[in-house]
């Protein structure tokens, strides 16, 4: 998290449904301060950074995460309310908490019309002041995804 309370999001998509078939990292912000404290209490406590905290159950329309990615209005986008989660496996959020997009920076539909892979991977590299993040651009099924984080030593 940096200093404008601002999370970068990468969502991976999934090969098999047609309504998830892309890949989107965008900057989200929180909007209370409550929930910043939640947030980095429960990051602190999972003890691994290698243990993703994943945002689910969209709470309030749109129900996509694409729709709410691509709001087309010309105003201020609403908060979103999202679900807490540490870890894949979890079925429990820690938290709910309202949510601002700030940015999408990347967006990919994944291309099934090709069975071919790519001859180069696609990277993304984004960041903030304090660090730097370099995604890997799933293109393919079977491919992975890989988020790398460089910042300052602590």
């Amino acid at each position: 998290m940096n200093a404008e309370k601002d999370i970068f999001v990468c969502y991976a998509g999934n090969f098999n449904q047609t309504v998830r078939q892309y890949f989107a990292v965008a900057r989200f912000r929180f909007v209370s301060d409550d929930d910043v404290a939640t947030f980095n209490t429960t990051v602190e406590k999972s003890g691994c950074e290698s243990t993703p905290i994943v945002l689910r159950n969209l709470q309030n329309e749109p129900k996509r995460l694409h729709n709410l990615l691509f709001n087309d209005s010309e105003g201020e986008r609403p908060s979103t309310k999202f679900d807490f989660f540490v870890g894949l496996d979890s079925n429990t959020p820690f938290m709910t908490a309202d949510m601002k997009i700030v940015d999408v920076p990347r967006y990919d539909h994944f291309d099934k019309a090709d069975d071919l892979y790519p001859e180069n991977a696609t990277y993304l590299l984004y960041g903030d002041v304090g660090n730097a993040y370099l995604f890997h651009t799933p293109t393919k099924d079977k491919d992975y995804l890989q988020v790398s984080r460089f910042g300052e030593q602590k």
